[in-house]
């Protein structure tokens, strides 16, 4: 019980309690989108993560998704490769052939710089 002799909930607990359901909107948002190169987008970061941390651990990239222990999950509309790898710099990519059924090609690549470029092709 408080010193004045009520009960209640605090600012503290307020604010903790927004920032949880802030973390989980954040964290489930992209379930819900209507964006159909959010996959791509989420797992091509798992993979830069990845590959980073195995640099760090052996002086290298490598070009083994296996390696890494990463998978794709099992609704995935892309297939996820490493497309080249060496002691300085990776090149990952996740590639769709169809994804919005218009007949045209969906690539993501991600390097070690973190530079991400997307295209299409129609």
């Amino acid at each position: 019980m408080s010193r004045s002799g009520r009960q209640g909930v605090t600012w503290i607990e307020v604010l903790i309690v927004l920032l949880i359901i802030g973390i989980i909107a954040v964290i489930l948002r992209p379930r819900f989108t209507k964006d159909p190169t959010a996959e791509a987008k989420r797992w091509r970061g798992q993979i830069y993560t990845s590959v980073q941390w195995y640099k760090q651990h052996h002086r290298t990239y490598t070009a083994d998704l296996g390696t890494l222990e990463f998978k794709a999950p099992p609704e995935s509309k892309y297939t996820y490769e490493i497309t080249s790898a060496d002691s300085v710099s990776f090149t990952a990519k996740a590639f769709c052939e169809d994804l919005e059924g218009d007949g045209g090609a969906d690539v993501w690549t991600i390097d070690q710089t973190e530079q991400l470029t997307h295209k299409t092709a129609d």
